[in-house]
């Protein structure tokens, strides 16, 4: 058996000795251009087997397309919900060799069967078992089905070979929005739609549908409309049924069933449908264009440098200890392995991306987009440079806007997918910098202590700035040489990378130094320099090595945590005493 995806609904299906259309649809556009293919396809009919049976599940514009239909032999056997409209309209087609399905009807073609799957939707609409001597196939298309339906379908036909499960909540969604519910959608129905296709202990399932977008000056509303990636939903049946269960599939991919061996996706299998290259469609349910950002690339560079010091430093030491506490009400986002994603709306048409992994024991700090992130905040890169200068309170970002938050959790308990509610203090926003900002400002100010006899975290976060090692006293001279060529290497690799060192981002690493050592007015910080004989511009020097260092190990971040451990233990070895 092969089962080949057309894109979107449309399904070409190969058994034992049948050729099966599933809601064909050939045109590139929908609504009359309202919508289009994503990921975007060609199709060239002539290359295409003739059918022996034409399925359509219901009749939805993207499923049951006339103009599709009529390139279509009329001949063919066509199998169809209970549905007088689409029966009649079929008919004015011309196609005549109807069967119409209850559910749980069955359809006899030589050493194929078919089987009619019923749906909860108010519209007459049918999924479809389809079953050979080789192997079984259930299609959910659109219908609204439970675990009880996929019950069922497991006590009739035992194990399911192929899934395709339907996933995409996407009319909820875009109502939800233009009835200004807000950036949400129901998450149950989705892992209801998903616990059924694992009820059915499927060999292998592929996410169904959901592979249009919106186009021309409707384009906007893609952002609001289409919670879920297949990726993403792959990644959850993969960890509710164990890896190598899922599988995406582009418009031309198959998944082939043959005796014996798993089933498997064979990219591009079909002659007549191939995949076009096509930017993905991603959520992001806020008006991105009201968080305002910053002009100057100067700023931008320097608002990236002071978040990742503030998150590597003081928010990721005191959102660890949170995570800890049982009785926090951050604590259940360790369990649930939620990863938090930070976009900044810089400016200039940049973003500042980072992420906390809340999975592992510490936190994990990182840069750039996570693919597995569930819980969302877009920040004002203003509102954030003026907060982290001490200009606005941190109160701004959900007193007047400049942040929006938006979930989707999925977790897996007990053999189970499940939905728990992301709860967060009330009146915030519910992600770790906008609070600690609120609560605590950029310094940290009140932070709450670890308490008495508490177990501190695995490692000390990382502190970005790291001026309190790089100027530690009392240390020999072979140690400062390996801090001179430490900010030598720095200056030189900043360089290569790009970064910008910038004289407002030394003079910035010079104003921790001198306040680290009292020397607040400038008269103090010129005696200083004469006493210990450097000038000036040995002075500026240093600092701007001091700087490099900084700017590369926020860069770094990621692949240093991933070896500090191990540099930790080495540290740790000391001389026997035998």
């Amino acid at each position: 058996m092969r089962v080949a995806t057309l894109g979107h609904a449309g399904l070409y299906v190969e058994t034992a000795d049948q050729r099966i259309l599933v809601d064909p649809v050939f045109a590139e556009t929908l609504a009359e251009g309202v919508l289009r293919y994503c990921p975007a396809r060609t199709v060239d009919l002539e290359k295409m087997p003739a059918p022996t049976v034409l399925v359509v599940t219901h009749a939805h514009f993207d499923h049951y397309h006339p103009d599709s239909l009529a390139r279509l032999p009329h001949d063919v056997r066509v199998v169809v919900p209970d549905d007088a409209a689409l029966a009649r309209g079929l008919g004015a087609l011309g196609f005549s060799n109807l069967t119409v399905c209850a559910p749980w009807t069955a359809v006899d073609l030589g050493k194929t069967r078919i089987v009619a799957t019923p749906s909860g939707h108010s519209e007459p609409e049918m999924g479809v078992v389809v079953a050979d001597d080789v192997a079984t196939f259930w299609h959910m298309a659109d219908a609204e089905v439970t675990r009880a339906e996929g019950a069922r379908v497991l006590r009739e036909h035992g194990p399911i070979d192929i899934v395709s499960a339907k996933y995409q909540p996407v009319v909820r969604a875009s109502m939800g929005y233009q009835r200004t519910r807000g950036a949400s959608f129901d998450k149950r129905e989705v892992a209801e739609w998903l616990e059924a296709a694992c009820a059915v202990d499927p060999g292998l399932v592929f996410p169904y549908a959901s592979g249009l977008a919106f186009a021309g000056r409707h384009e906007w509303f893609n952002r609001y409309a289409f919670p879920l990636s297949d990726a993403e939903v792959v990644d959850i049946l993969c960890r509710r049924l164990g890896p190598d269960r899922a599988v995406a599939l582009r418009p031309g991919d198959a998944i082939d069933v043959r005796p014996g061996v798993r089933p498997k996706r064979v990219e591009q299998a079909l002659s007549f449908v191939k995949a076009a290259a096509s930017a993905p469609v991603v959520w992001e349910p806020v008006d991105v264009s009201t968080l305002a950002g910053l002009e100057e690339r100067t700023e931008r560079e320097q608002l990236a440098g002071r978040l990742d010091r503030l998150l590597g430093g003081p928010v990721a030491s005191w959102f660890e200890r949170e995570l800890e506490r049982a009785d926090s009400l951050w604590h259940p986002l360790r369990e649930r392995g939620v990863i938090w994603q930070l976009i900044v709306e810089a400016g200039g048409g940049e973003r500042i991306e980072r992420h906390f992994d809340l999975g592992p024991a510490p936190l994990v700090v990182g840069h750039g987009r996570h693919p597995r992130a569930s819980s969302f905040t877009h920040v004002s890169g203003r509102a954030l440079f003026d907060v982290l200068a001490g200009t606005v309170p941190g109160l701004v970002f959900w007193l007047a806007g400049d942040a929006r938050s938006y979930e989707k959790t999925f977790v897996v308990q007990g053999a189970r997918l499940v939905t728990p509610p992301v709860e967060a203090p009330e009146d915030e926003l519910g992600d770790p910098l906008t609070y600690f900002l609120r609560h605590f400002g950029p310094e940290g100010k009140g932070v709450p202590c670890a308490p008495v006899g508490a177990q501190p975290p695995a490692r000390e976060p990382l502190r970005p700035s790291g001026l309190e090692v790089l100027v530690r006293q009392g240390e020999n001279r072979a140690v400062v040489a390996k801090k001179a060529l430490l900010g030598l290497l720095a200056e030189r690799e900043a360089e290569r990378l790009g970064l910008s060192l910038t004289d407002t981002e030394v003079k910035e690493t010079s104003d921790a130094f001198r306040a680290r050592f009292g020397q607040l007015a400038p008269e103090d910080a010129t005696r200083w320099r004469k006493e210990v004989g450097i000038g000036e511009e040995q002075y500026a020097a240093v600092m701007r090595r001091f700087t490099a260092i900084r700017m590369v190990e926020a860069r770094c971040a990621a692949e240093l945590d991933g070896i500090l451990e191990d540099h930790t233990k080495i540290a740790s070895a000391r001389r026997g005493e035998g």
